[in-house]
């Protein structure tokens, strides 16, 4: 009765493919897992590569911004300075026209 149960099993050959198969099939298992591991870090070195580009720029544009205000700063100053000049002489032709 026991014998029975033994006819049943697979050859000693069927159980070594067998587990070559399922050594082929781990393996493959085990590389698809790494290339979504390394493609999950890839994606995450993107990120921090983006956000990096678009902090440079966002300096690149504040750096400009305070070039131009700079420059806004230097005529507005200029031009404060020449009409303080101009009120001036007006103020001093209008102290000579007056009478002593």
């Amino acid at each position: 009765a026991d014998a029975a149960r033994f006819v049943d099993l697979p050859s000693w050959q069927k159980c070594i493919k067998g587990a070559e198969i399922a050594r082929v099939y781990r393996i493959a298992r085990d590389a698809r897992h790494a290339a979504d591991k390394a493609l999950a870090v890839s994606a995450e070195a993107e990120r921090y590569v983006m956000a990096a580009e678009e902090k440079r720029t966002i300096c690149a544009e504040a750096a400009a911004i305070d070039r131009d205000c700079l420059g806004a700063e230097i005529v507005a100053s200029e031009a404060v300075r020449l009409l303080r000049e101009r009120d001036m002489a007006a103020w001093r032709a209008w102290l000579a026209e007056q009478p002593p």
